[in-house]
């Protein structure tokens, strides 16, 4: 018996098993290819039978803008674009003398302003009409003490001179206790505190024959207290003198009111005649 001797080459084997390789994977691709489609099919098959299903449902409305319009104008609340609670502005109606209208308001010719702006200076706005203001003061006894009243009728902090400024006003002359005799009884003076602080004063009266000559008489009780002054304070009121007399021999006389602080400093001096 002879043998058969059988020669396989191996290029031609490494190809049979490529081509094995490649039936494989294409076969495995359809086959998930096929599965793929199924699904689909059938997930389409079963959305068209639920809404086979569901076709005579009613569905409920969507809420319009109109309904939230209505909602938020009856809601007793001030929102949205409206000018008071439910009215005016994307709510119907037009809100005017504290209630809300239906229609808008007519102009009035008769009104002369609606804030104090459309009114000249030294006027105000009142009830649509331009009314003047009444003016603080008219004199400086208008105003606090630290006050005056200045060209426009206003009450404004005083500017301090830095001095104090006294002025005789009235000297009450009487009958003297010696024979021909006359008594300074009383002055009147206004002082005026132009410094920045608080002043204790009194004052000392004095007797002159003349312009000239020195003093005359300073009896005892030719002192006398002012008192407190606060800055920027003005004073007028009387004072009492006692003892200073000078002889009535129809000759004038002049009086001299030194004003001293409670350090013993002279601070003024105001002098004039007793009697004519």
């Amino acid at each position: 018996m002879s043998e058969i001797q059988l020669t396989v080459n191996s290029r031609s084997l490494e190809r049979f098993f490529f081509i094995i390789v490649i039936l494989v994977l294409a076969s495995l691709n359809f086959i998930q290819w096929n599965h793929d489609t199924g699904d689909a099919v059938t997930a389409q098959v079963t959305a068209d039978t639920e809404l086979q299903g569901v076709e005579d449902t009613d569905v409920p409305e969507t809420q319009t803008d109109a309904d939230l319009v209505a909602g938020t104008c009856t809601d007793g609340i001030k929102n949205q674009d409206e000018t008071q609670v439910d009215c005016g502005g994307t709510c119907s109606g037009y809100w005017y003398d504290n209630d809300c209208n239906s229609e808008p308001k007519e102009a009035d010719d008769d009104i002369e302003c609606r804030m104090n702006s459309d009114c000249d200076s030294g006027y105000t706005c009142e009830d649509n009409a331009c009314v003047e203001i009444p003016p603080e003061c008219e004199e400086d006894s208008d105003c606090q003490y630290n006050e005056e009243c200045t060209a426009d009728f206003k009450c404004e902090e005083k500017r301090l001179s830095g001095l104090l400024e006294a002025k005789i006003l009235t000297v009450d002359v009487a009958a003297g206790v010696g024979e021909n005799t006359k008594k300074v009884k009383a002055v009147k003076l206004e002082i005026e505190n132009g410094k920045g602080k608080t002043m204790v004063l009194y004052g000392k009266a004095y007797i002159y024959e003349d312009r000239s000559d020195p003093m005359y008489d300073v009896a005892q009780g030719g002192e006398f207290e002012i008192g407190s002054v606060k800055t920027g304070e003005t004073v007028s009121q009387f004072f009492t003198i006692k003892g200073v007399s000078f002889p009535d021999d129809d000759e004038s006389r002049e009086i001299r009111i030194v004003i001293f602080d409670d350090d013993d400093e002279e601070v003024d001096t105001v002098k004039t005649t007793a009697y004519p």
